[in-house]
């Protein structure tokens, strides 16, 4: 939670805040500019402060592939250390960390595998 002119609020994702007075502020809509920008019109939630302006939201770089890929548009993929890790580069040098209370859905319960092991 967030204290902000004496009233809590609950910090949300997404929001964009006042230059000015800090408070969190409203998209009142948006145009598109071009297909990697768009301008918005904002104002601020804070009544005191009441500050409008406009913002502008461009797409810099690809994290993950669009499993629907439009031709022609061209957004660079991401430098490697900003890239989704696959689960298997995502280990470290030791391997998978296994934990033992963990079921493992590739197990068969008929062979020798390891219990798991139960509270108590």
């Amino acid at each position: 939670m967030s204290r902000r002119h004496g009233m809590t609020k609950r910090i949300r994702r997404g929001t964009i805040t006042c230059p000015h007075c800090q408070s969190d502020c409203l998209i009142n809509g948006s145009h598109r500019v071009t297909d990697l920008v768009r301008d918005l019109q904002v104002h601020c939630s804070n009544t005191d402060c009441g500050h409008t302006f406009k913002a502008q939201v461009s797409f810099v770089y690809t994290i993950s592939p669009s499993a629907m890929p439009r031709e022609g548009l061209d957004l660079p993929m991401a430098p490697p250390e900003y890239r989704r890790q696959s689960s298997a580069t995502a280990q470290d040098e030791d391997g998978p960390h296994h934990d033992p209370n963990q079921f493992n859905m590739f197990e068969d319960p008929t062979d020798d595998a390891p219990q798991r092991r139960t509270a108590g």
